[in-house]
């Protein structure tokens, strides 16, 4: 359990160290050490009707010569441990400073919104590494032609929608910038769904073990599988209100691709819907628990009552013949004489343990 509570400190102390410091002048771009640890990786897909380009870049310079040339470029920067790269982005595609704050203060809540002629939206995107939920943040800004993606490290959540495009017959709508932009939130999205199967299974399993094998490694689990679902409730809300707020621009700009993020929200409400169902059940869990303990108690206990109440009448007459009178009076105990008094005593003993154990059982006391 402390491990557990010193994981969870540790995540919360994350969330605040990535935060720029106290009086900092806003828009300020500042990059913790801890984003250092990936790699910085530029890939670059730009296409039009007929023809499409893929590329891992170095320079961020090389993106110019792709904005000129095709209606559409998409931009994916994967790491942000690089200053200057950032700055550069930030320079060539004439981004808000303020925007760009919010891309490397990790944890931003899902928001969508609009500076000027370019669109930012920042949604988290839920991935399992090392048997630990974590939760990515993804930032996405969009202008007239082109669709610019920041993520903490390489994820498997864009391959459907790369699929997507590189599928010629299913490019058209993708050469919108806006669309482009709500096919990634709806990838991010479409995300969780197998995320929670697993998370289902697994409270399925800790059910389970709450009431077969109901043991401490039971609360621990518990405990992780509340905090996992919390993390996972939040960010579902989050990307709901921004999905909201992204509706609402779509319906501002005239643009039918209101009815496709209607959808999209559509999927963020089944989301919590399916998680409230789980924090529901997780809150039974430790009623489980404990009933199933109280049950393994009681067990044992009339286990031990049996023993006890069968052993009872055998104490007392071990007593009675155990105590020292004056035998040669006739009437202490005249039988101890007599010579088959120990088996007797025996026959006795057993006929009394036989009628006990017989009567229990008729009684069901020897039934879980």
């Amino acid at each position: 359990m402390k491990n557990d509570i010193d994981s969870t400190f540790k995540r919360h102390r994350s969330v605040l160290k990535h935060r720029s410091k106290p009086g900092a002048e806003p828009g300020s771009i500042v990059v913790h050490p801890d984003l250092a640890v990936h790699p910085v990786k530029i890939f670059v897909i730009t296409y039009n009707e007929t023809e499409l380009v893929e590329k891992v870049i170095n320079d961020i310079d090389a993106i110019k010569p792709f904005l000129e040339k095709f209606p559409l470029t998409w931009v994916n920067v994967s790491g942000l441990g690089d200053l200057e790269i950032l700055r550069k982005v930030t320079s060539i595609f004439k981004l808000n400073t303020l925007a760009m704050e919010d891309v490397v203060n990790m944890h931003q809540r899902p928001k969508v919104e609009e500076y000027d002629d370019i669109f930012f939206a920042v949604a988290t995107e839920p991935d399992i590494i090392n048997n630990e939920l974590i939760m990515q943040q993804i930032s996405i800004f969009w202008g007239t032609n082109f669709v610019l993606t920041f993520q903490e490290h390489d994820s498997d959540c864009y391959d459907p929608l790369f699929g997507r495009i590189k599928h010629g017959g299913r490019r058209q709508r993708l050469l919108r910038p806006d669309y482009l932009a709500y096919a990634i939130l709806d990838s991010i999205i479409d995300n969780f769904f197998p995320m929670l199967e697993l998370y289902g299974t697994q409270l399925d399993n800790i059910e389970e073990s709450a009431i077969d094998n109901a043991s401490t490694a039971v609360i621990q689990d518990i405990h992780v599988f509340k905090h996992d679902l919390y993390t996972l409730r939040h960010a579902a809300w989050g990307l709901r209100e921004a999905m909201a707020s992204f509706k609402e621009l779509a319906a501002v700009n005239n643009s039918d691709l209101r009815f496709f993020v209607r959808d999209c929200e559509d999927h963020t409400i089944q989301l919590i819907d399916i998680l409230e169902s789980y924090r529901e059940r997780t809150g039974g869990l430790m009623d489980i628990y404990l009933s199933s303990v109280n049950n393994r108690t009681n067990r044992i206990m009339k286990v031990l009552t049996i023993v006890a109440a069968t052993f009872m009448p055998i104490g007392v007459l071990a007593g009675i013949y155990g105590m020292n009178f004056d035998r040669s009076k006739p009437w202490n105990m005249p039988e101890l004489s007599w010579k088959y008094g120990y088996e007797y005593f025996w026959c006795m003993v057993t006929l009394i343990a036989g009628t006990m154990l017989i009567t229990f059982w008729r009684k069901g006391w020897f039934k879980y």
